[in-house]
């Protein structure tokens, strides 16, 4: 004989693995799973349910059929452009939050936040002027070495993925990034993105997570788009190929995902220049 119980819990996944857990309530027949849209939001979702029989034994449900959802992220400036014309008083607080953080060097969380969130902005409202830079007022290269610094200090996820948009917004503007720089920057955003271990942050939070490789894309093939040519090609590889060898499957995997979308935009990007690599000892 068969009985109905109530769904005790409800659980949508990505690609097989929870991405929100709610609690069945008598009170409701419908559930829905509000998903911010991003890079990383590509994947089959699904959802089942859990019950607890009167021997409080848990059941969980087969995951239903999948529903495939695919997103083809912008590059940066692209994706900037499409957005509302930046008024100039919102302009003018961005540089103002720029400008503070440069010279307080405030590691609160919210100074931090602050500053990161004011760089694309300020890029972004450079770029519908149809201006190319931040000069006189906010140095690309002081800018670039204060988000180096914060992804050196291993930050939290969600400020990590800060720092990658604000690192590539300023890398679509003059004039390029000094080499003194490029090597740092490299370094702290693949070893940060790739050897990041966040599987006990908050569930609501994963989904910005899983779109952090994406976000490290964005940013090597912008800066790639700023010298495009086989030397810069050869310098971004040096920095992911160690990844390719770790004994950890989700960092062979994040680096490798990079590895495939960083080809993968050479082989497109115009202009691109096939120059002699220098062979080194």
């Amino acid at each position: 004989m068969s009985s109905w119980h109530l769904a005790t819990r409800i659980v949508f996944c990505k690609d097989g693995e929870e991405v929100s857990v709610q609690t069945g309530s008598k009170e409701k027949a419908t559930y829905d799973y509000e998903h911010v849209v991003s890079g990383g939001s590509s994947g089959n979702f699904s959802c089942g349910y859990e019950i607890k029989d009167s021997d409080n034994q848990v059941t969980r449900s087969q995951l239903s059929h999948t529903q495939h959802i695919s997103v083809i992220e912008p590059p940066c400036a692209s994706a900037e452009l499409c957005q509302e014309r930046v008024d100039s008083r919102v302009e003018e607080g961005a540089i103002y939050d720029i400008e503070e953080q440069l010279h307080t060097r405030d590691t609160s969380p919210a100074a931090l936040q602050r500053f990161l969130l004011a760089i694309p902005l300020a890029c972004l409202a450079a770029l519908q002027r149809g201006e190319d830079t931040l000069a006189p007022r906010c140095c690309k290269d002081t800018m670039m070495a204060r988000i180096v610094e914060v992804m050196e200090d291993s930050p939290p996820p969600l400020v990590l993925a800060d720092c990658l948009n604000a690192a590539c917004s300023l890398s679509t503007l003059q004039p390029p990034l000094r080499a003194q720089l490029l090597s740092p920057l490299l370094t702290a955003a693949v070893g940060q993105t790739v050897s990041g271990d966040w599987q006990q942050e908050p569930i609501h939070t994963q989904q910005f997570i899983r779109a952090l490789p994406y976000d490290l894309q964005a940013l090597l093939a912008s800066l790639l788009a700023e010298s495009p040519d086989t030397a810069r090609l050869q310098l971004i590889m040096e920095h992911l190929s160690p990844w390719l060898e770790s004994r950890l499957p989700q960092e062979r995997a994040r680096a490798l995902g990079s590895t495939t979308a960083l080809l993968g935009v050479a082989t497109t990007l115009p202009g691109f220049d096939v120059k002699t690599i220098d062979k080194r000892s």
